[in-house]
């Protein structure tokens, strides 16, 4: 599992004026760091957190889209979004839920996502392939940010949305 890894970005800009929503986050703006979200029952986590590095707040929303490849880049997994699973997300009763908008305070406002897989063989195998690059992307950005990890295929992964705070979970 990936722990420590992280980008770091720089932005610069004066802060936004009060009482209007912020705008969305650019890749700028945020610092982006990995690490553990845990792991039950075979079920693996991996934590991506945002924090506003900028002067002016910003939001969060949706999905990032997230792959993630083996080591000689033959298997690749495109994270399938969905608002809960078994570590994170937005919680059980959240189906159908709107997706929350987060807004991240400046130089100090954390969001998080999580992505989950499992690392149970399924059916008939009796290993998986490890997945050791993951590339995320931004709702509504083309920019990709590209990492190493180690993290299992025995499933296809799964992403849940950006909820306030750094645990992935809003339960």
């Amino acid at each position: 599992m990936l722990l420590g890894l992280s980008l770091v970005t720089f932005a610069s800009g004066a802060a936004s004026a009060s009482g209007a929503t912020p705008p969305a986050c650019r890749s700028n703006q945020l610092h982006i760091a990995f690490a553990s979200g845990g792991a039950g029952l075979g079920h693996l986590a991996l934590l991506i957190r945002f924090t506003n590095i900028s002067p002016r707040s910003c939001t969060l929303s949706g999905y990032p889209t997230v792959q993630l490849h083996n080591a000689t880049g033959s298997t690749t997994m495109n994270a399938r979004k969905t608002q809960n699973g078994y570590l994170g997300g937005l919680g059980q009763a959240a189906t159908k839920r709107a997706l929350p908008l987060v807004t991240l305070k400046a130089r100090s406002g954390v969001a998080s996502v999580m992505v989950e897989g499992t690392d149970n063989p399924v059916g008939t195998a009796t290993s998986c392939v490890t997945l050791t690059k993951l590339a995320l992307t931004l709702p509504g950005k083309k920019l990709s940010f590209h990492f190493i990890t180690s993290f299992p295929g025995c499933s296809v992964p799964l992403v849940h949305p950006f909820v306030k705070g750094p645990t992935g979970s809003m339960a």
